[in-house]
């Protein structure tokens, strides 16, 4: 959820670290850089497998696509080949067809042939005997109506066998084709495999496209913060060496340094004592996120109510800040400071000494806060404490 919510508000985040809150003290601030440069860190590792996968899907894509060209060119010579045996089915057809009827010509005229010799008998060969001029002429007369008997039952001897031949032929063709036609279907259902694979991959190279944008998008994001975190460090640290110039300048000027003496805060919003957000873990009132670090304690009270000192001290500074608004800081000695954000008005001013009790501005909404309050921290040795501590 942190990564989700760090997306989508990478913006607002970067323009609220540009400006310091002091919500921590800089070890932590720089513990979360760190952390920023470990998930940029694992974040580009992401990248990179993931960059990875869609090369070799693509190379995968590349692969099938030369098969899927190889299984077109098979079905488009399959389909050549059928047509090829449909047209020598067709012909084998027609000569069938022709040998058919000319057997069965050839059988006709044999059956006349056989018919007139048989029919006329004796009376035939008779005739035959006297038509001849001798012996010879009659012999070979005979011989010659015998050979034609013969050549009869060759001729349709040859034709029977030519058909059957050219039956066989057929049925070889048509046994042909027909496994023309599984090589073609089994090719099909190939192509048709590839195609979803190569479909299935193409839709894996989306999602990998969409999810290199996204770690890119995160991937700047987190630069972003990180650079917006290096300017909070370098800040932070400026005003910290700032303050202890400060106080060696008026330590060496003879004026008098803040020490805290351990006596109980003042609470600095008088009349008021609801608080309406404790110290520690808390769900963020702006972004949502669960268990944000509350460093302070929220108490409600009106726009314009006095926010006064909690105990004598030094302001340490007093601006304005895109997260705490107009807010102050109070120096009590000992490494110990009050907190004060989100004033409508600053009353005080950096250096200025302040009694227990004495106004310093005036309650309000500023920076990132969702309605009038004061939120009222303490520090000790750069770290954020519970005030309950010192409020009694």
């Amino acid at each position: 959820m942190k990564k989700v919510w760090r997306l989508i508000f990478a913006v607002s985040l970067i323009a609220v670290l540009a400006f310091p809150s002091y919500a921590t003290s800089i070890s932590e601030e720089e513990t979360k850089k760190q952390e920023l440069e470990n998930e940029l860190k694992n974040a580009d590792d992401i990248l990179e497998e993931l960059k990875d996968k869609k090369n070799d899907a693509k190379e995968y894509i590349t692969a099938m696509d030369q098969k899927l060209s190889y299984i077109e060119m098979e079905i488009a010579s399959l389909s050549a080949q059928m047509d090829e045996k449909n047209e020598e089915i067709k012909k084998a057809k027609k000569d069938l067809k022709r040998a058919q009827k000319e057997m069965k010509r050839q059988y006709a005229d044999m059956k006349k042939r056989i018919q007139f010799l048989y029919e006329g008998g004796e009376t035939k060969v008779i005739e035959l005997f006297f038509s001849s001029d001798s012996i010879a002429e009659f012999l070979n007369k005979a011989e010659y109506t015998n050979e034609l008997a013969a050549y009869d039952r060759m001729m349709l001897e040859e034709m029977k066998a030519n058909s059957e031949k050219i039956q066989q032929t057929k049925i070889k063709l048509e046994k042909d084709r027909e496994s023309l036609k599984e090589l073609k279907e089994q090719q099909s259902q190939q192509r048709d495999t590839v195609e979803a694979l190569m479909d299935s991959k193409a839709a894996q190279v989306n999602i990998f496209n969409k999810q290199i944008a996204q770690t890119q998008d995160e991937m700047k994001a987190l630069k972003e913060e990180i650079a917006a975190q290096e300017a909070v460090i370098k800040e932070m640290k400026e005003i910290e060496e700032k303050r202890r110039k400060e106080a060696e300048e008026r330590a060496k000027k003879g004026k008098t340094v803040t020490t805290y003496n351990g006596g109980t805060f003042t609470w600095p919003a008088p009349g008021y004592s609801t608080i309406t957000s404790g110290y520690a873990n808390r769900v963020d009132p702006i972004t949502g996120e669960p268990n944000a670090y509350h460093n302070g304690i929220d108490i409600g009270a009106p726009y314009g109510s006095d926010i006064v000192a909690a105990h004598d001290g030094v302001v340490a500074w007093a601006y304005y800040s895109q997260t705490a608004g107009n807010f102050i800081g109070i120096d009590h000695g000992d490494g110990l400071y009050t907190v004060y954000m989100h004033c409508s008005k600053l009353l005080v001013s950096e250096n200025q000494t302040v009694k227990a009790g004495e106004t310093i501005g005036l309650v309000g909404s500023t920076g990132r806060s969702t309605g009038p309050h004061l939120h009222f921290g303490v520090r000790l040795n750069g770290e954020y404490v519970n005030p309950m501590e010192y409020l009694g």
